[in-house]
């Protein structure tokens, strides 16, 4: 049985659509990291994001790619000053993400 190329495009779509990305994956584990980050997780967390970021595993056109920065960036500042900044998608948690809840 052959899957013709035009086909498995999008079939390979739609079963893409209903994965976790890797964005959601990152911000999951980030919102986890409440309640006993340490320094290690934050960086080891950091650094999966900025590799995720520079290989191309999250780009501009995920739906989440400004969360991912703003993980990034809350990282990089507890890393910096041991203090971890809350923001309404760690609050909401994968619901601030989907938008629900507003």
């Amino acid at each position: 049985f052959e899957v013709p190329d035009s086909l498995y495009t999008k079939l390979k779509k739609i079963v893409d659509d209903y994965g976790v990305t890797p964005a959601v994956a990152l911000i999951k584990r980030f919102i986890n990291l409440y309640g006993n980050i340490t320094k290690a997780k934050a960086q080891r967390l950091l650094t999966t994001v900025t590799n995720s970021l520079k290989n191309g595993k999250v780009d501009k056109s995920d739906k989440e790619f400004e969360q991912v920065k703003n993980v990034q960036k809350h990282l990089h500042d507890y890393l910096e000053s041991d203090k971890l900044l809350v923001t309404n998608v760690q609050l909401k948690g994968l619901q601030g993400v989907a938008g629900l809840g507003k």
